[in-house]
């Protein structure tokens, strides 16, 4: 038997932690995915206008991609997490993810699966 044992519980083992700049690593990996949408199709357009100069389409290529790369690690990302994670601050989990589906819901049109409401909450009884 294990000397930690009775001090074990799986109400942990599922949380997501903070792990960079205040954003979960879900959030990170949406934040990656959404640059990488918007760069390669630029480091297409551009190593295809540079093929000349840079030793071919795929030497501009990589040499694009590598550059990107190298400034989306270093300055985007850390940016656009410390953005995220002050928009997080002190609020319940889930809040962005359901923040983002209700700016979706109003600006595209888009459903979603929970009541909106327009206009302000009553959280306790009114004075008369």
């Amino acid at each position: 038997m294990s000397q930690y044992q009775d001090n074990a519980s799986s109400k942990y083992l599922t949380h997501k932690n903070a792990s960079f700049y205040g954003c979960t690593l879900e959030e990170m990996g949406i934040i990656l995915c959404a640059y990488a949408a918007i760069e390669i199709p630029i480091i297409c357009i551009v190593a295809a206008m540079t093929s000349k100069y840079l030793g071919g389409f795929v030497g501009a290529f990589l040499l694009l991609f590598l550059l990107c790369c190298i400034l989306t690690f270093f300055v985007f990302i850390k940016r656009t997490a410390s953005f995220v994670g002050k928009l997080r601050q002190d609020r319940a989990p889930g809040f962005l993810k359901l923040r983002f589906r209700q700016v979706l819901h109003e600006q595209l049109g888009v459903n979603i699966p929970y009541v909106v409401r327009s206009g302000r909450w009553i959280t306790r009884r009114s004075e008369k």
